[in-house]
C-alpha cells in the first residue's frame, strides 16, 4: 500500500473492506485503548479455546510412531559404537561409500596437478 497518512489509509481500506468497521480501524491503528484491550481479551480467549480443542483432538488420536533416525544421527550412533539395524547400517554404508569415492577423486585431482617426482638413483 502506498505511503499515506492514517486518515487516508483509513479511507482506502474502508473502501476495500466495508463489511467490518472495527477491522478496518484495527488495521489502520485507530482503535481506542479500551477497544484494543477488548480485542486483546478476545484474542486471548480464542487462543485458549483453540488450545483446549487441539489438546482434546490430540488425546483422541493414537500416538505417532517414532521418526526414523536421520543420516547424521546414524553416523553418530556408529561412531559411538551403538548397535545399528540393517536399514541403518545400509544407510551408513552408502554414506561411507560416497565419502570414500569423494576422497579417491580428491586424491586423483591432487595427483593430476602435481609435478612428477624425479626417479630415484640406484
Amino acid at each position: 500500500m502506498m505511503r499515506a497518512k492514517p486518515e487516508v489509509k483509513f479511507k482506502i481500506i474502508k473502501e476495500m473492506t466495508s463489511r467490518d468497521n472495527n477491522l478496518v480501524r484495527k488495521k489502520v491503528g485507530l482503535l481506542t485503548p479500551e477497544e484494543t484491550e477488548a480485542e486483546n481479551l478476545r484474542l486471548e480467549h480464542n487462543r485458549a479455546w483453540q488450545k483446549e480443542w487441539r489438546d482434546q483432538r490430540a488425546t483422541a488420536l493414537p500416538p505417532k510412531p517414532p521418526k526414523p533416525l536421520s543420516r547424521n544421527e546414524i553416523i553418530k550412533r556408529k561412531y559411538e559404537g551403538l548397535p545399528l539395524t540393517d536399514e541403518e547400517y545400509a544407510i551408513y554404508r552408502a554414506w561411507q561409500d560416497t565419502k570414500t569415492e569423494q576422497a579417491r577423486e580428491r586424491r586423483h585431482r591432487i595427483k593430476a596437478n602435481e609435478q612428477p617426482k624425479p626417479p630415484k638413483e640406484k
